[in-house]
C-alpha cells in the first residue's frame, strides 16, 4: 500500500513479484512506473480482446475461456501492508493499451494496541457463504461466482506480532 490519497484512500502498490494474467496466460515481465503506482506487463504471444485477471496462481482453473481469480484463504502480516497476490482484480480490454482493473476484494484494516502477542485474526463468513479460494470472475463487469468445491468461508490471518501502547495496523484481504 502507498499513503493514503486526497479521499482517505490507500492506494495500491505493484511489486517486482506481481503477475497479471491474460486470456489465461501468465505475464512474463513487469515494469513498474510511477512510484509503483503503474505498471506495464510483458507476454509471448496473446491476442485480443484481452481477460485481464490478478494474480497468477499456479493450479488455478484459470485458461482463456475461464478466467479465475484467487482469494488466499491464509494470509501472513507484512507490516504496513498486505502480501503480494492477496488482492484479487480483473480488467477487459478490446485492443493494446492502458487497462484500468477493477478490484474485486475489500481490505479490513484493523488496528489494535495491547501488551500480548496477537497469533492470528481469523475472519469467518456463514457456512455457504464464500470468503476465500477461486472463483470464475466476468472481466467486463466483475463479477464473482464461487467455483463449487474451491472455496472456504474463512480467512485466517497469521500475524505473530507483539502489541504494545502504540497502535498495529493489519491489513487482511476479503
Amino acid at each position: 500500500l502507498g499513503g493514503k490519497n486526497e479521499d482517505d484512500c490507500y492506494s495500491v502498490r505493484w511489486s517486482a513479484e506481481d503477475k497479471l494474467v491474460a486470456n489465461g496466460t501468465p505475464s512474463t515481465g513487469i515494469t513498474i512506473g510511477n512510484d509503483g503506482s503503474s505498471a506495464k506487463f510483458t507476454y509471448n504471444v496473446i491476442n485480443a480482446p484481452f481477460k485481464l485477471t490478478y494474480p497468477y496462481t499456479e493450479g488455478s482453473l484459470c485458461s482463456e475461456d475461464r478466467p479465475t481469480v484467487v482469494f488466499t484463504a491464509e494470509q501472513n502480516y507484512v507490516e504496513g501492508t498486505f502480501g503480494v497476490g492477496y488482492a484479487p482484480m480483473c480488467g477487459y480490454n478490446t485492443s493494446f493499451g492502458t487497462t484500468v482493473l477493477k478490484h474485486l476484494a475489500g481490505v479490513l484494516h484493523i488496528s489494535l494496541t495491547g501488551s500480548t502477542t496477537l497469533s492470528k485474526i481469523e475472519v469467518v463468513a456463514a457456512d455457504g457463504v464464500a470468503l476465500a479460494g477461486e472463483f470464475d470472475v466476468d472481466c467486463q463487469t466483475g463479477n464473482i461466482t464461487p467455483i463449487e468445491g474451491k472455496t472456504l468461508n474463512k480467512v485466517t490471518y497469521v500475524a505473530n506480532q507483539e502489541l504494545s501502547e502504540v497502535a498495529k495496523s493489519f491489513f487482511v484481504v476479503v
